[in-house]
């Protein structure tokens, strides 16, 4: 399929060595500021645990965005802070465009099986069992 777009860990990594001017190096020595929970900082770089394009670097914190919600946080810092600016956001050849609104657009058109669907209606709406309410009630002998 040609309509596919990089998963977000390999846009995150693109992102990164553009940032860093293609220099593997530099991206690995990145000094930027990991920023905090859901902050909105100039100066931070919400992607910085992703910036090698495999699993999270924990070395600065063990609290580490999921890389969609990394992804949108990113984006927010560079719209500054709006979120209805990062829906119309005029940066198409940025690697991080198809990601920018904290989904993988790889998986938007995936829909629950009709089988997946009747499972969890079966599971929320099974009645309760009997022993359950009986241990309610004060049994008389």
């Amino acid at each position: 399929m040609s309509d596919r777009v990089p998963a977000p860990i390999k846009a995150i990594r693109t992102y990164c060595l553009d940032c860093t001017g293609g220099n593997d190096a530099e991206t690995r020595r990145c000094t930027a500021r990991q920023a905090g929970k859901g902050s909105i900082d100039a100066s931070a770089c919400h992607l910085w645990p992703w910036r090698m394009g495999t699993k999270a670097d924990k070395s600065r914190s063990n609290k580490v965005p999921v890389k969609s919600r990394a992804v949108r946080l990113e984006c927010m810092n560079c719209m500054g802070g709006s979120s209805e600016a990062i829906k119309t956001c005029p940066s198409a050849k940025c690697a991080l465009y198809p990601h920018r609104l904290g989904r993988n657009p790889n998986q938007a058109h995936r829909k629950p099986s009709l089988i997946s669907i009747e499972k969890l209606k079966a599971y929320r709406f099974k009645p309760k069992s009997r022993a359950h309410t009986t241990l309610n009630k004060v049994v008389e002998p």
